[in-house]
């Protein structure tokens, strides 16, 4: 990894602060259904992985993946595409992700802009 995909990592880090010791992978299965689960770097470990079988929260084998630099340059660059647990372990979160689609999303994302600049709270605009 570069000094400057480096820094841009810090930088989408900064803004989307989670836990650091977990995140979660996006799956989809050959019938079309999607969704994420925790990074787990014993996953289909023939030894140690028994899904489906065994939920995630029930493994006794899970060694879930610490949120790294190149996780989240991987991200970036489409490689994967990873999702983050932002309710922290002591019950607080640096950040919500809202989402305004539809007709008038313009006009929604400008009133929680003002709503937030007149409470004091940092905001920031991303669009998928």
């Amino acid at each position: 990894m570069t000094g400057r995909s480096k820094k841009k990592s810090l930088f989408f880090r900064s803004l989307f602060k989670g836990r650091e010791d977990i995140y979660a992978l996006r799956w989809e299965s050959n019938r079309g259904k999607s969704g994420y689960a925790p990074a787990c770097g014993n996953e289909w470990d023939r030894t140690l992985c028994r899904k489906p079988q065994i939920k995630y929260s029930e493994c006794p084998n899970s060694k879930f993946l610490s949120v790294t630099n190149q996780a989240i340059f991987d991200h970036l660059s489409g490689k994967k595409m990873i999702g983050t647990y932002p309710l922290l372990q002591d019950e607080t979160c640096w950040f919500l992700a809202l989402d305004f689609d539809k007709t008038g999303w313009e006009g929604h994302v400008k009133a929680f802009f003002k709503t937030s600049e007149k409470w004091g709270i940092p905001s920031v605009l991303e669009r998928s």
